[in-house]
């Protein structure tokens, strides 16, 4: 009676593609397969692979899962304060696409808040936000319909400006948790949170300043409908640029 004694190897492989020199992996690649070996005789093996599953995750500055598809965080100082800079001309122009009215007009300000927030990483995003308000504080028309100076933050926009960075961070930080990109609905349940979060600080401004009432008539409930759409729209880019990023 022969013995044909089996042996049961893993065979573990990672692969990792570096964009360019020095900078942090973008795609890495977990496989293994299980293998089963059944020997013979001595001169003879007969492999037969049972199992093998691979693993494809996009990355950004490092393993952690971050959504990163342009490297922003592996970035030197320099080019990110290049970054920033075009950021605040992004929501300069995102400002403008706007449909008048009072006392707050609706804009594509915070669709380009949140994506920038998700682009940049919480904290870049944050400071871009901040950039562009600063630039705004110092008389520079960068708000709706042109708008700059003081009188904006003294107004019935306040309370949505004062908002804007802290939802840029909320939704940079979300993603970095893995609420963007393929995720879809976690995706669309970040920049919703995030917009509905503006709408609760801005709307408690101008209640304030209104009247519960007013303020809930005016800078609440006419912009519901934007914030579902915005995100919505939010979502499909990210899926899209994420869909891209892990194919490449």
């Amino acid at each position: 009676m022969r013995i044909f004694p089996i042996f049961l190897m893993v065979h573990l492989g990672i692969e990792i593609d570096f964009p360019r020199k020095g900078a942090a992996p973008r795609v890495w690649r977990l496989s293994f397969r299980l293998v089963w070996n059944q020997k013979i005789d001595k001169n003879y093996h007969v492999k037969k692979i049972i199992y093998k599953m691979e693993i494809l995750m996009a990355s950004s500055s490092s393993m952690t899962g971050r959504f990163d598809p342009f490297g922003i965080a592996a970035r030197p100082a320099g080019v990110r304060a290049v970054l920033v800079l075009a950021g605040t001309a992004v929501l300069a122009l995102a400002s403008q696409i706007s449909v008048p009215m009072a006392p707050v007009p609706i804009t594509m300000q915070t669709f380009a808040i949140t994506m920038i927030g998700v682009l940049y990483g919480w904290r870049l995003g944050a400071v871009t936000v901040l950039a562009w308000l600063g630039e705004a504080a110092i008389g520079l028309p960068v708000l709706a319909n042109g708008a700059g100076g003081v009188a904006p933050f003294m107004g019935p926009t306040a309370g949505y400006l004062a908002s804007f960075p802290i939802i840029a961070a909320l939704v940079g930080f979300l993603a970095e948790k893995g609420w963007t990109g393929q995720r879809v609905a976690l995706s669309f349940s970040a920049h919703a949170l995030a917009n509905l979060l503006c709408l609760a600080i801005g709307g408690a401004w101008l209640m304030a300043l209104l009247g519960v009432e007013k303020g809930l008539a005016l800078g609440v409930t006419p912009f519901i409908l934007g914030a579902v759409l915005k995100s919505a729209l939010a979502a499909a880019v990210l899926m899209a640029i994420g869909r891209r990023f892990v194919r490449n």
